[in-house]
């Protein structure tokens, strides 16, 4: 199977970044196979895999983070800045604010004017939670916002 992918980097992490919005993929997107795409050596390599999938509720969009083994790594915030930012890339730079849900609850991204993305988790749950500080990504590097 011919698989379409972006490689992205925010917050010194790499990710394989795959459009799913139609759900074509949920069939393959197996354990074993996010393992194997994500395999530095023999597959596209990664620190996970991000999907891009529809919203589940009130959100736009719906992010699934999986560890380069497979496994549901819930809330990134290299990822989140990565889908925020993928998002706004796919729907032709409409999405500048996107209200996406993740495993740990809903986050708001922003795409800045300067294209620095800004997050913030909007209601933590159980899991793994960003710090509550917004988080900026400027040419790759995280700078933490003090409010």
């Amino acid at each position: 199977m011919m698989l379409e992918f972006y490689k992205m980097t925010a917050a010194e992490s790499d990710f394989v970044v795959v459009d799913n919005r139609d759900l074509a993929l949920s069939p393959v997107l197996t354990r074993e196979n996010i393992a194997d795409i994500c395999n530095r050596r023999f597959g596209v390599g990664g620190e996970g895999l991000i999907v891009v999938e529809p919203a589940e509720g009130k959100a736009s969009v719906r992010m699934r983070c999986y560890s380069a083994d497979g496994s549901d790594a819930g809330m990134n915030t290299g990822a989140a800045l990565c889908f925020t930012s993928i998002v706004d890339f796919l729907m032709d730079a409409g999405m500048k604010r996107v209200r996406f849900e993740t495993s740990s609850g809903m986050v708001k991204g922003v795409v800045n004017d300067d294209d620095s993305v800004t997050i913030q988790q909007t209601s933590p749950q159980l899991g793994p939670k960003l710090t509550g500080q917004p988080y900026i990504v400027f040419r790759g590097e995280v700078i933490i916002c003090d409010e």
